[in-house]
């Protein structure tokens, strides 16, 4: 869901975005948002978009098929969505009506966190 995010942070900003913005709002290595880019980067022409990179300023989204985009977007968006900030409180609370055992894999699916331990 973090690409849905980033996605969206694009969609709402005019200006470029640069990599240390996304690393400080989401809280992950600098390496995993130049994975998640470079992943968006390359399904992007099937998807409708295109990101324009400007050296020392960062990345700048571009729609190019409104509908493509549209449908990528719904598709980014399926599933359970907790901020990175709401999940420690989101965790404890499925846990805290649970009756049975629950595994940290089963944590990581249901929640979209595969953060290895």
């Amino acid at each position: 869901m973090r690409m849905y995010l980033i996605m969206k942070d694009f969609i709402n900003s005019n200006i470029y975005l640069s990599l240390d913005y996304f690393v400080q709002k989401y809280d992950v290595s600098k390496r995993t948002i130049q994975n998640d880019l470079s992943y968006l980067m390359r399904i992007s022409p099937r998807k409708g978009f295109t990101f324009h990179n400007k050296r020392g300023s960062g990345y700048l989204l571009e729609i190019t098929n409104e509908e493509l985009f549209k449908d990528f977007m719904e598709s980014l968006n399926e599933g359970i969505y907790f901020q990175v900030k709401e999940r420690p409180a989101q965790i404890l609370a499925y846990l805290a009506i649970q009756t049975g055992y629950i595994s940290m894999i089963t944590l990581q699916i249901l929640f979209k966190y595969l953060r290895l331990l």
